[in-house]
């Protein structure tokens, strides 16, 4: 499965507590980069975190996230 967080600013006390549940359950995060750490490091401690420019092609097993920079 692949969710996306698209992020409306890069303060991780904006995340909503549905993202953030999402992000505690994430096997992997795929992430734009410039996502702060901080936002990042509210996913599960062993999650794999792959910068990435877009979402992936590839659908493996498990809950995988896509976070996007806020638009400007």
């Amino acid at each position: 499965t692949l969710a996306t967080i698209g992020l409306r600013t890069l303060d991780p006390h904006d995340l909503t507590i549905g993202e953030a549940i999402l992000l505690g359950r994430a096997d992997r995060v795929f992430h734009e980069p410039g996502v702060p750490p901080a936002i990042l490091d509210r996913a599960r401690a062993d999650a794999d975190r792959i910068e990435a420019g877009a979402p992936p092609a590839d659908q493996s097993e498990g809950l995988s996230i896509f976070i996007a920079l806020p638009e400007e």
